[in-house]
C-alpha cells in the first residue's frame, strides 16, 4: 500500500485541479516533478527519470489513460517488472526497457499513452502524464512545393486547437542542398480559460475534432564540419522481385533526429521524391520521418548502393538487387510441328523404301522359278 500512496495523489490531484501541475507537494514529501508530454505513435517514447543515474533499483509504473481514476498501477519496466502480464500490457512491458535514468519504449503506439510513474524503492521520483498522438493522421507540408501548415481551429464554447511547434531540425546533409524538418503537435486551451494553460489535445479530457500533428519540411544548406570519418556499418544485401514492394529501414532513425538517404552517392530528398511524377513508387516514409524508404514496384533500374545517414553519420548501408532469372526456352509450336512433320516424311520414305525393295526381291525369285 505504501508504494502505491504516490501515485494515489498524483490521480488525486488530477481529479481536483482538473490539469496537472508542474510540482506535486505535500507537507512533509519532496516536490516530485509532473509533467505533461505529448509523443507520436510509431516512433520512440523517451521519459527520463531526475535522479535515477544514481541508483540501479529505479522501475516505472504504469497506468492506462482511459481509466485513470480507476485503473491500477502496474509496473512495466526495470527490477520489479512482473512476467505474467497478457494482452496489452504484456506486449507495452515487452517494448519497454530502463536504460540508465530513462525509460524507452519502441515503438510508442496511441494506446500507451496513460501515466507513467518513476520510482526508486518507495520513493517516487517523476511523474508523467502522456499522450502519444496519432501518426496516421500526421500532416506534412513542405515550403518548397507551397503547402501550409494546420489553421487554428476554434470549437464554440469548448477549445481551441492550435499546433505547437517544437525547434527546428538540423539539416539532414552537408555541404550540398539538404532538408530539415520539425514536428509540431496537437495542443488545446479550453474555452473557459482562454488565457489559460494549453495542454496536449487527448489531455483535456473531452471530445475533440480532429486535428493531428504536423511534420514541416523546407530546403536547407550547410558546410560540413572538418571532423574525421566514421567507421561506416557493413552493407546489407537485399534482394527483390521485379513488382515485388521493399522496406529499406535506417537503424537508429526516427522522425525526432535528422535523417537523409543517398543511392550510389546521389541524394534522396523528400523534395524531389515528390517532384519525381513518374516514379512514384519511391517515397520516404512520413509516420517516421523518413526513417523507412519504400519502393512499391522494384524494377531493374533500381538497383544499387542506398545509404541512410543520422545524424550525418552514416547509419545503414543496403545493396538493392534482383536475383538472377534462369532462362528458359518459349515452347514453339511451329517449330514442334515442324519437327513432327519430318518425322513423319521420314518414317513414310522408310516405309515407302522397304515396300519397294519387297517388290523387287519378289520380282527377281518369280523370273529365276521361270528360267529353270
Amino acid at each position: 500500500m505504501t508504494g502505491q500512496v504516490p501515485v494515489l495523489l498524483c490521480l488525486a490531484v488530477l481529479a481536483i485541479f482538473g490539469t496537472v501541475p508542474k510540482l506535486l507537494e505535500e507537507s512533509g514529501t519532496p516536490a516530485v516533478p509532473w509533467i505533461q508530454l505529448p509523443f507520436i505513435s510509431h516512433n520512440p517514447l523517451i521519459l527520463r527519470c531526475p535522479g535515477g543515474q544514481r541508483s540501479g533499483r529505479i522501475y516505472w509504473q504504469y497506468i492506462n489513460g482511459s481509466v485513470l481514476t480507476a485503473g491500477k498501477a502496474r509496473t512495466i519496466a526495470g527490477p520489479w517488472a512482473a512476467r505474467y502480464y497478457r494482452g496489452p500490457l504484456k506486449e507495452l512491458k515487452l517494448r519497454s526497457r530502463v536504460h540508465w535514468d530513462q525509460l524507452e519504449i519502441r515503438p510508442a503506439w496511441v494506446g500507451d499513452s496513460g501515466l507513467y510513474v518513476c520510482k526508486d524503492g518507495g520513493r517516487t521520483l517523476a511523474c508523467y502524464q502522456v499522450e502519444v498522438q496519432d501518426a496516421t493522421r500526421l500532416h506534412v507540408s513542405h515550403a518548397s512545393l507551397g503547402q501550409g501548415v494546420l489553421a487554428k481551429l476554434t470549437v464554440p464554447q469548448l477549445a481551441q486547437l492550435f499546433t505547437s511547434w517544437g525547434p527546428w531540425q538540423a539539416c539532414d546533409r552537408c555541404g550540398a542542398p539538404g532538408e530539415r524538418k520539425r514536428l509540431g503537435y496537437c495542443y488545446a486551451r479550453a474555452a473557459s480559460t482562454p488565457e489559460g494553460l494549453a495542454v496536449p489535445c487527448g489531455l483535456l479530457g473531452v471530445e475533440l475534432p480532429h486535428h493531428g500533428p504536423e511534420l514541416r519540411v523546407e530546403v536547407c544548406q550547410v558546410n560540413c564540419p572538418l571532423l574525421p570519418r566514421p567507421a561506416h556499418p557493413p552493407t546489407q544485401t537485399r534482394l527483390a522481385r521485379p513488382g515485388q514492394s521493399t522496406e529499406l529501414a535506417c537503424l537508429g532513425a526516427s522522425i525526432h533526429v535528422p535523417v537523409s538517404w543517398q543511392r550510389d552517392g546521389v541524394p534522396l530528398t523528400r523534395l524531389g521524391l515528390l517532384r519525381r511524377r513518374g516514379n512514384a513508387a519511391h517515397s520516404l516514409d512520413p509516420l517516421t520521418g523518413g526513417a523507412t524508404y519504400h519502393i512499391a514496384r522494384v524494377a531493374a533500374s533500381d538497383r544499387g548502393l542506398y545509404r541512410c545517414l543520422v545524424n550525418g553519420r552514416q547509419a545503414s548501408a543496403f545493396r538493392l538487387d534482383l536475383p538472377a532469372v534462369p532462362h528458359r526456352r518459349r515452347f514453339d509450336l511451329g517449330r514442334l510441328l515442324a519437327v513432327a512433320r519430318a518425322l513423319v516424311a521420314t518414317f513414310a520414305a522408310l516405309f515407302v523404301s522397304s515396300a519397294i525393295l519387297e517388290l523387287v526381291g519378289c520380282s527377281s525369285d518369280s523370273t529365276h522359278h521361270l528360267c529353270y
